[in-house]
């Protein structure tokens, strides 16, 4: 891992930051996405912080980002849940938020997760509203969310949604111990989360997701993030029988914003 940006990190401790895990995104608006974080987090807050973790570019992404000013960390390509688990791990924050370098996801609708995290709910996460991503992919979205629910009860509307905000701890406490740093990493965070009975907040957010170029491959992600629930499924359900008491205590709880 090369920190590019190392003078980034100096001063006062900022009081949000926001990672982009970054593959490759110079031809899909990552000039635009960082232009706009840095002028409403720069009109909205005092300190702030954004990380572009360059997941082993083959492109101009970051060197895009260090000509805004932005830090950059570089690594080598270990998959999406690695590079918000290095920018999760490196940030100084108070609170810190992760979304896709795209800019899927408006920035005022992600500063909204980072306002509504607090002590007694450390997650708070996006998601998404049908209409901004298109009736295939929303039908798509429905029905990975009935199963991954079928199998965990995570009592929450959008595992997926690339846009979540987490206190300090939080973010140092469930990426610590991340195992799966692919595209399912989502899902054994906000496990974990749930097996430390903590609440998570969901808010709407806006999700432009680009018309081409997607990353996401339907059957093929789709079949990783079965793979990774059915995993956590397994020893679930293995604790409900060997830990009832852990088990109980651990029952899903959502904390909805309006």
């Amino acid at each position: 891992m090369v920190r590019d940006s190392a003078s980034c990190f100096g001063g006062a401790i900022p009081e949000v930051g926001v990672i982009f895990p970054a593959y490759n995104e110079v031809e899909r608006g990552l000039e635009a996405t960082l232009l706009a974080a840095q002028a409403y987090l720069g009109a909205n807050y005092a300190r702030h912080e954004l990380i572009v973790v360059d997941d082993g570019s083959t492109d101009e992404t970051a060197a895009c980002a260090q000509d805004l000013g932005v830090c950059v960390i570089s690594q080598r390509n270990q998959g999406k849940g690695a590079a918000v688990q290095t920018g999760m791990l490196t940030a100084n924050a108070a609170v810190r938020a992760f979304t896709d370098a795209d800019g899927a996801c408006p920035i005022e609708d992600l500063d909204q997760l980072m306002r509504s995290v607090t002590t007694e709910t450390p997650v708070v996460i996006g998601k998404r509203t049908e209409n901004t991503q298109g009736l295939l992919r929303a039908f798509g979205h429905s029905g990975m969310h009935f199963l991954t629910e079928a199998i965990l009860p995570f009592g929450v509307a959008d595992t997926q949604c690339g846009a979540k905000a987490f206190t300090a701890e939080a973010a140092e406490t469930l990426f610590q111990s991340l195992q799966n740093p692919g595209f399912s990493f989502d899902v054994e965070v906000l496990w974990n989360a749930r097996q430390r009975g903590w609440k998570i907040g969901e808010l709407p957010v806006a999700y432009n997701n680009p018309a081409e170029g997607s990353k996401v491959h339907a059957i093929r992600d789709g079949l990783k993030l079965l793979g990774a629930v059915g995993s956590l499924g397994w020893q679930y359900r293995r604790d409900q029988v060997t830990q009832p008491f852990r088990a109980h205590k651990s029952a899903p709880q959502a904390a909805k914003f309006s």
